[in-house]
């Protein structure tokens, strides 16, 4: 008698563990997302603190102090819809990628495990050494508004996760440059960047898999 054979799930169909897992994950992005926090912040030509909402970006600043050499007050709170869509595409990214990682463990599990290609690791390493130098180089960066320009040297891609050395220029009253004792680490956006690069390692190795594949089925 032949055995039956295990039912192909479907493209749409997940595991009940992936489900469970992107529930956690959804709910720990939305208890970081509504916790209101104390942080400091760079936004390319000053230095902030306050209190804030929103992972990885401070979408809404409750109350604020900036300044290295002027310092400031926030007038009334401030909602910021560019990172506050910029969280939510974070957020999507983030459960993307937990849901394939989950789908292919569980899915290897199920099945003999297939050994990686020689070419499928190497591009798989080159493109996480591209990754690594790109978050842990220090870029020089200058910003320029009407009234002053700054310059600064940051860690981390795409989100700076490290910020120091900060550097103002006054145009309008034509003060000499002055040196900022300002120095930023945010583990947030350390996360974030990490996060970013786990989803791109993970999407090339699905692509390439997958192409290896189709090839052996023609």
């Amino acid at each position: 008698m032949i055995p039956p054979q295990p039912t192909r799930r479907r493209w749409f169909q997940i595991h009940l563990s992936t489900v469970v897992a992107l529930t956690l994950t959804a709910g720990a992005i939305l208890f970081l997302n509504m916790e209101k926090r104390a942080s400091q912040w760079w936004d390319g030509l000053t230095p902030f603190a306050g209190t804030v909402y929103g992972w990885p970006f401070n979408c809404y600043i409750q109350e604020a102090t900036w300044g290295v050499l002027h310092g400031g007050s926030l007038d009334e709170p401030e909602w910021s819809f560019e990172k506050l869509a910029a969280n939510i595409l974070s957020s999507f990214l983030i459960l993307v990628w937990i849901g394939l990682l989950s789908e292919l463990v569980l899915n290897t599990k199920e099945r003999e495990p297939e050994k990686i290609r020689k070419s499928t690791a190497l591009i798989l390493t080159l493109v996480a050494m591209c990754q690594l130098y790109a978050n842990i180089h220090e870029w020089k960066k200058e910003t320029t508004s009407q009234d002053l320009k700054s310059t600064y040297v940051s860690k981390g891609f795409p989100c700076e996760y490290y910020v120091k050395s900060v550097t103002t220029i006054y145009f309008s009253d034509m003060k000499l440059p002055s040196e900022g004792n300002f120095e930023q680490f945010s583990w947030s956006w350390l996360v974030a960047d990490f996060a970013l690069c786990a989803l791109i390692l993970t999407l090339v190795f699905i692509l390439l898999e997958r192409r290896k594949r189709i090839h052996a089925r023609t």
